[in-house]
């Protein structure tokens, strides 16, 4: 196998056709590769030359086209690429310079060869990017040999790719070591992103166990309840703290701004009711009736008989007279009324044929309407919230909360089912101010916190002190855990 992941050279099949197989396609690749000469195209060249070749092999000019074409694309290509991948010069000139070769002979060894040595000077230059006391260089060095992996296009360079990410992690688990909290954290979870070999999950976990545990901020709350109020402190504060996120927990005693008074109240329940009136219809039966229209086709066919009775007659004497005398006068007499009693009998025939069309009674359905009454019902519940913190910051919020039910009778025949009256309770009142106590209460603890974000900006990883700062900031600005995007490491 190549050790290059070339693309693959044209397909070359066809279906058994008189006269052989592909003799249109080998003109194709005749012509492609005219073409490609023209334009100085010399691996295109080469390729269509080899293309023609195989659709072909008794065509030696096209064989010995495939071959020249293909040591002069060699000859030259080397020729530039032993510069071009030296270490006066890059890895991207060097990839760029055997593109053509690459594709045409995959396995030419002096290639190969040149390839490799223009990564290992690449690698070695990155290298040179890191310094042990700054981690932020580590990242320099991975991105500098990283970038190029899709140009090199190469399993050996995926396997130098690899071995950085390696090294890397490992530079950020050393990190890790003795660093504080939050600075160990982002050591942490960017190894984790450069390899989970090297930096598994528990570690990670263990880091983010040490630094919430180090940074998250106690809150105290204290809760008054006035009126038809169930809610519970410890019940309240956790939920509080959910909200939070991991920098905050529930604890006796808080800072000022971090300690509040909660003060809920809850009215009584307002209940009103309203009712509609809706007129379920439905099918209770069958019933005939008379055609309406039944009435002008009856009439029709009674003006077409009488207006052929009134001729039938006269034409049978005059067809007798003619067939009795024949004579000229009596045929001519019967033939000058042939055309109107032919008429009127075609008339008294589209008449009698509606109609037997038009039924004389149809049937329709019985549609009965039966009367009921829906009952809309509301609750309505006052309520109040006010949060105080020790430190003066306060939230307040009061209202109406509503909710609604309709209920009906059943009505069988139009198939309507019964819709019961599903009654609230005050525990669904509670929960409604529970919401809205949280909601409020978050708020307040939610701006204390985020007063304490105070480093703002890039995340120094050379500055432990600087990035300890950092990382706390992000954790009380967010209530969330810093992500390694933050820092330009492609890892959620």
């Amino acid at each position: 196998m190549s050790p290059f992941r070339a693309p693959l050279l044209l397909a070359l099949s066809c279906l058994p056709v008189i006269g052989g197989c592909g003799a249109s396609l080998y003109s194709q690749r005749k012509d492609a590769a005219i073409a490609a000469h023209k334009r100085g195209d010399l691996a295109a060249e080469a390729l269509a030359w080899a293309d023609a070749c195989t659709l072909k092999p008794d065509d030696k000019k096209s064989c010995a086209e495939a071959s020249r074409t293909a040591d002069l694309l060699e000859s030259k290509t080397l020729e530039t690429a032993r510069v071009a991948c030296g270490r006066s010069g890059k890895l991207a000139a060097c990839t760029a310079s055997l593109v053509g070769l690459r594709r045409v002979r995959p396995n030419q060894s002096e290639a190969i060869a040149l390839l490799r040595q223009s990564e290992a000077i690449h690698r070695e230059s990155c290298q040179t990017l890191e310094q042990i006391s700054k981690p932020s260089t580590m990242l320099a060095r991975y991105n500098c040999v990283g970038e190029q992996i899709k140009t090199v296009n190469d399993p050996a360079y995926d396997a130098i790719v690899q071995e950085e990410r390696e090294s890397a992690a490992k530079r950020f688990v050393y990190a890790a070591q003795g660093a504080t909290p939050a600075a160990a954290f982002v050591y942490a979870r960017t190894a984790a992103c450069f390899s989970k070999n090297v930096a598994d999950a528990n570690s990670v976990q263990s880091a983010e166990k040490t630094f919430v545990s180090a940074t998250a901020l106690p809150i105290s709350l204290k809760i008054a309840v006035r009126g038809n109020v169930t809610a519970t402190l410890e019940g309240t504060c956790s939920a509080i703290a959910r909200n939070l996120g991991p920098r905050a927990y529930c604890a006796a005693n808080a800072v000022a701004d971090l300690t509040e008074e909660l003060r809920e109240s809850l009215g009584a329940v307002q209940h009103s009711v309203r009712s509609e009136m809706q007129i379920a219809e439905y099918v209770s039966g069958r019933e005939t009736y008379t055609n309406p229209a039944r009435a002008s086709v009856d009439a029709a066919v009674r003006r077409a008989q009488y207006s052929f009775d009134a001729i039938e007659q006269d034409t049978r004497d005059r067809e007798a007279r003619c067939n009795s005398r024949r004579t000229k006068d009596a045929c001519d007499l019967y033939e000058a009324i042939r055309p109107t009693y032919n008429e009127r009998r075609r008339v008294l025939d589209d008449a009698l044929s509606e109609q037997r069309r038009t039924p004389a009674v149809l049937e329709r359905d019985i549609i009965a309407r039966v009367p009921y009454t829906i009952r809309h019902h509301e609750w309505n519940v006052p309520y109040s919230v006010v949060v105080t913190s020790a430190a003066g910051a306060t939230a307040n919020k009061e209202g109406i909360f509503s909710r609604g039910d309709s209920e009906h009778p059943a009505v069988a025949p139009a198939g309507i089912r019964s819709d019961p009256l599903e009654v609230p309770t005050m525990a669904d009142f509670n929960d409604d101010l529970a919401e809205a106590a949280i909601a409020a209460a978050s708020s307040v603890y939610d701006a204390a916190l985020r007063t304490r974000a105070t480093c703002v900006g890039p995340f120094p990883l050379d500055d432990v002190a600087a990035l300890e700062c950092r990382a706390r900031s992000e954790l009380y600005a967010t209530g969330a855990l810093p992500k390694p995007a933050a820092w330009n490491v492609g890892c959620d």
